[in-house]
Formats: C-alpha cells, sequence, structure tokens
C-alpha cells in the first residue's frame, strides 16, 4: 500500500498547489478592483472638481464681465468730470469739488484694475488646474483601462488553471484506482503463491517423515535380517519379498520427490511470470512502487532458495540412503 500512499499524497500536494495559486490570484485580482474602485473614485472626485472649477471660472468670468463694464462707465464719468471741470471756471469751491470727484472716480479705477488683474491671475490658475485635472483625468482612464486588461487575464489564468486542476484531479484519481488495482491483484497473486511455497513445504515435511518412517522400519528390516542370517532361519522367498517391498517403497519416494520437484519448477516459473509482470507494469512507476516490487522479489526468491534446499537436502538423503 506504499504506492498508493505516495500516490495518494503527490495527489494532495497538487490539489494543495493549485488552490494555493487560485487563492494568490484571487487576492492578486481584489487588489486589482480595489485599485479599479480607487481609480474610479479620483476619477469621479476630479469631475466633481471639474465641474467645480468650471461654474467658478464661469462666475469669475461674470464678475470680470461687470467689473470692465463698471470700469468703462467709470471711466466714461471721469472723463465727463474731467470736461465739466475744465467748463466750469466760475467758482472755486465747484472745481475743488469736482477734482475731489475725479481723483475719487481715478482711485476708484485704479482699484478696479487691480480687482481686474487679480480676477485674471486667479482665472489662469484655475484654467492651469483644470487643465492638470484633466490630464490626470485622461492617466486614469488609461491605467483603469491597463487594469481592467490585467484583470481579464487574470480571469482566463483562473479558468485555465481550474480547468487543468479539474483535468489533473481526473488523472491523478484514475492513476490512484490503477494503482490499487494492480497492486491488489499483486497481493493475490503472491498470496496464492506464498500458499502453494507452504503446501509445498508442508508436503516436504511429510516426505520427510514418511522418509525417516521408512529409514527406521528399514533398519528394524536389516536388524530382523541380521538376526535371520545369524538364526540361518531365514527363507530366500520371505527376504526376496521383503527387498521387493523396500525396492518398490524406494521408487514411489522417488516418483513422489519428482512430482515435488515438478511441482516446484512450475511454481518457480508461475514466481518468474510474477516477476516479470511487475517489472512490466511497474518499470515506470515511483521509486517507491519499484523498492516494494524489489522486496517482494527478495521475499519471493528467498522462498524459492529454502524450497530448494528442502528439496536438494531431501535429494540428498535420499541417495545417501540408497548408496546404503
Amino acid at each position: 500500500m506504499a504506492e498508493v500512499a505516495q500516490a495518494n499524497r503527490n495527489y494532495e500536494d497538487r490539489i494543495e498547489d493549485l488552490l494555493g495559486i487560485q487563492q494568490m490570484l484571487a487576492q492578486k485580482q481584489e487588489e486589482f478592483k480595489q485599485q479599479v474602485a480607487s481609480c474610479s473614485e479620483k476619477i469621479s472626485n476630479l469631475e466633481e472638481e471639474n465641474k467645480s472649477l468650471k461654474i467658478s471660472l464661469e462666475e469669475e468670468r461674470k464678475e470680470h464681465e461687470d467689473l470692465l463694464f463698471t470700469y468703462e462707465e467709470e471711466k466714461i464719468n471721469q472723463a465727463d468730470l474731467q470736461a465739466s471741470l475744465c467748463n466750469s471756471e466760475n467758482g472755486s469751491g465747484d472745481i475743488l469739488a469736482l477734482r475731489t470727484l475725479v481723483q475719487q472716480y481715478t482711485e476708484k479705477l485704479k482699484q478696479r484694475e487691480t480687482e481686474i488683474a487679480s480676477l485674471k491671475e486667479k482665472s489662469s490658475r484655475q484654467q492651469i488646474q483644470l487643465e492638470e485635472a484633466l490630464s490626470d483625468n485622461n492617466q486614469n482612464q488609461v491605467t483603469i483601462k491597463k487594469l481592467q486588461s490585467e484583470v481579464d487575464s487574470n480571469q482566463q489564468k483562473i479558468r485555465s488553471l481550474e480547468e487543468s486542476l479539474a483535468a489533473e484531479i481526473v488523472h491523478s484519481q484514475h492513476a490512484i484506482a490503477n494503482v490499487e488495482r494492480v497492486h491488489a491483484h499483486k497481493l493475490r497473486e503472491v498470496s496464492t503463491f506464498t500458499q502453494k511455497v507452504e503446501d509445498l513445504s508442508s508436503t516436504l515435511i511429510n516426505t520427510m517423515k514418511q522418509y525417516e518412517e521408512l529409514k527406521a522400519e528399514n533398519i528394524k528390516l536389516e536388524d530382523k535380517l541380521n538376526e535371520t542370517i545369524l538364526a540361518k532361519t531365514v527363507e530366500p522367498g520371505a527376504l526376496e519379498s521383503r527387498l521387493k517391498m523396500k525396492e518398490e517403497e524406494t521408487g514411489k519416494l522417488q516418483q513422489h520427490i519428482a512430482e515435488l520437484q515438478q511441482l516446484n519448477a512450475s511454481l518457480t516459473s508461475i514466481w518468474e511470470f510474477n516477476v516479470k509482470t511487475i517489472e512490466d507494469n511497474f518499470k515506470t512507476k515511483e521509486m517507491s512502487l519499484e523498492e516494494n516490487i524489489k522486496e517482494l522479489e527478495e521475499k519471493l526468491q528467498t522462498q524459492k532458495e529454502t524450497s530448494d534446499k528442502t528439496i536438494q537436502n531431501l535429494q540428498l538423503q535420499l541417495g545417501l540412503k540408497l548408496n546404503q
């Protein structure tokens, strides 16, 4: 199950990475929205300020026109006064009053000229401010378009990442299901093979017991044979019959050992096929899976070697016994 756990961990890590990217993009998108909202607010304020400046300029223009009209009237009045002053030569009191009035009108004209100059300067400054506000407004419009373009691009990236995430999830689920299916199949094969090896080991143990029993019986038979020879009462037919039975039992034992060897060869062939299948199916998998397969091969090899050694020992003992 190690490779399944590793595949699950890889799957969870990828999902966590993609979710992190999604959160980062969502945060970035929120920042862009805040910037757009801030720029929109600035533009709205600038537009309000622009309207206010236009109204103020219009009021000052009217005030300027009124001052010019008053200035022109006062200039006319001053000219009329000067003409009256020149024509009035009867009485010094009237002349003095007229000169005083002319001086007052002259001062008022200078004051009006100063006010007009101040209004012109103020109007010029406000015109510059209006132009700067319009320039900032245009720049903010460009910035908003740029930010909107970035937002659209990030939205497209988010959709692409979501599609990639969905495809990756489906692929990972299929990969995990495939690994689990193959792993379960291999576990069943290993369990079957292990059971066969255990059955073979049990059969070999029983065969060894039978061999030991036969060996003990042969010893008893030899002892009786020796006793019979010494007593010179041995019947040739009975001795030959016992020897024939011994040969038959030995032949059956050899046949049984041959059958066990054939079974072992069959199990070895199955084991080699399983190992080759495991290597073919998992040679492209991750290192952890290869290590598990290697460990499985070592266990199977150990079981096979143990089985071979048991059969060899049995053959050796049987050969020694036959030679005796």
